[in-house]
């Protein structure tokens, strides 16, 4: 049997009237994951990002 790993970083798109952002989970270290947002433009700049990242995108 093969283990399940998570992909990471996983990146999750959020969106509003006012603002854009992202939220980028990384890799938990010592059972601590830490989360970092960045506004963006749009979904384009969001996969852009996640593809520099080499991450996963989860909602977009």
């Amino acid at each position: 049997m093969t283990s399940i790993v998570s992909k990471f970083p996983q990146v999750r798109y959020f969106a509003s009237r006012k603002t854009k952002f992202i939220e980028i989970t990384h890799t938990p270290v010592n059972g601590v994951s830490t989360k970092v947002t960045k506004p963006v433009i749009g979904k384009a700049e969001a996969r852009q990002i996640t593809k520099e990242l080499n991450g996963v995108a989860w909602n977009f």
